[in-house]
């Protein structure tokens, strides 16, 4: 590989990597991996089934994806994200003892 491609290579993997949409441990080493790999499979499959190198580079590209970061990387975050959102229910009030002396009903409204 010749000076000036790698150069941009590199570029490339550091903007990815600054943007959070590439692993950490990604190098331009694992690029030419990748490309060798799939090289392998067309050489491979290219007649019996000419399309499996797009599941070979989506799995890898998948594979070098950084991980999402993580929500509570602080112990008052932590604790936040914890939390309930709303105060624990309550349980009900006991019934009054009013409630005894009104008439059962059976259909709506009306005494049985």
């Amino acid at each position: 590989m010749a000076k000036a491609e790698r150069t941009t290579l590199d570029a490339g993997v550091s903007r990815a990597k600054d943007s959070r949409q590439l692993r950490e441990d990604f190098t331009t080493r694992d690029l030419v991996l990748l490309l060798m790999a799939n090289t392998g499979v067309l050489g491979a499959t290219a007649d019996a089934a000419p399309d499996a190198w797009r599941r070979l580079v989506a799995w890898l590209i998948q594979s070098f994806q950084a991980p999402p970061p993580a929500r509570c990387r602080t112990r008052r975050k932590m604790r936040r994200c914890t939390r309930p959102c709303a105060a624990p229910a309550r349980a009900p009030p006991p019934p009054s003892p009013e409630s005894d002396a009104e008439p059962a009903t059976g259909e709506i409204g009306r005494p049985r």
